[in-house]
């Protein structure tokens, strides 16, 4: 049975990524388990009356989002649980997703740019980041449908370990879809022989599924991938998230998570192993 963790705030947005996770694993046995994380730690003294007053009216709302999850959902297999816990948001989101060993962690993303991008994204962009398992980005006006076509975005580097992509080889057997396989390079480089090495491997470990390649020219990565993603009406992105340095990681924000904040469909950020 896979076990899937839904963060949630209440809104729309967390809401419709919960429907979308049920409807995605509807054929399969599946435990959800519904997570607000209250974004303070518990004083060693205890709460204060205000705090457990706003801790009431939270644990209200999440057992009113809780039942209408489970009603709206009416698949055998299905099993749902409910959980709140004190933590910074994105500490408790991916430590809680490692301790229940979650298959994935469905999130709901609000499609946002410039500034809004930076303040609305943080917490999705810190689970990508951090998440030990794959994160699963649900854009809010996204609705499931079949899912025909996958699109991986690579950039033909080397990776560590090809179980990092074991995540999507699942999903491409029980949805029976297709995978296109997308390059964006702005370098206009000579391919050279590590990515040509890179190329081969990922060749051999996809030889088993049915997929093509396509090649776009692009200095704007971003915009090239969404704009082919919605072209070719793929149904799904997903992408490799690669280990950064720290630095890069307290300043640059990475492709995967400006994608996520940008496209239209969901999106699968695959940790790499």
């Amino acid at each position: 049975m896979h076990t899937i963790l839904i963060p949630l705030d209440f809104s729309d947005v967390s809401m419709n990524a919960a429907r979308y996770a049920v409807q995605f694993f509807r054929n399969q046995p599946t435990e959800f388990i519904c997570l607000n994380v209250l974004d303070y730690r518990k004083p060693a003294g205890g709460l204060s009356s205000m705090q457990s007053k706003m801790e009431e009216g939270i644990r209200r709302d999440l057992d009113k989002a809780y039942q209408k999850i489970v009603s709206e959902s009416n698949f055998p297999g299905h099993s749902f649980n409910k959980v709140l816990i004190h933590d910074q948001s994105v500490d408790g989101i991916t430590l809680y997703a490692e301790k229940v060993a979650a298959k994935a962690i469905f999130m709901g993303t609000t499609g946002a740019s410039g500034l809004k991008e930076v303040l609305m994204g943080s917490v999705a962009s810190g689970v990508i980041r951090r998440a030990k398992c794959p994160v699963v980005t649900i854009p809010e006006l996204a609705t499931y449908d079949k899912i025909e076509t996958i699109g991986l975005a690579t950039d033909f580097k080397p990776v560590k370990d090809f179980e990092s992509y074991r995540f999507l080889m699942n999903t491409l057997d029980h949805c029976k879809a297709d995978l296109v396989v997308v390059n964006v390079d702005g370098k206009k480089k000579p391919v050279d022989m590590e990515q040509t090495m890179a190329g081969m491997s990922l060749e051999k470990f996809l030889e088993s599924v049915p997929h093509r390649y396509e090649f776009l020219q692009s200095d704007d990565l971003v915009n090239a991938l969404l704009d082919f993603m919605e072209k070719e009406n793929v149904d799904m992105i997903a992408m490799l998230h690669h280990t950064y340095k720290l630095l890069d990681m307290l300043f640059k924000r990475s492709s995967v998570e400006k994608v996520a904040m940008q496209t239209k469909i969901p999106l699968i950020s695959l940790p790499e192993l």
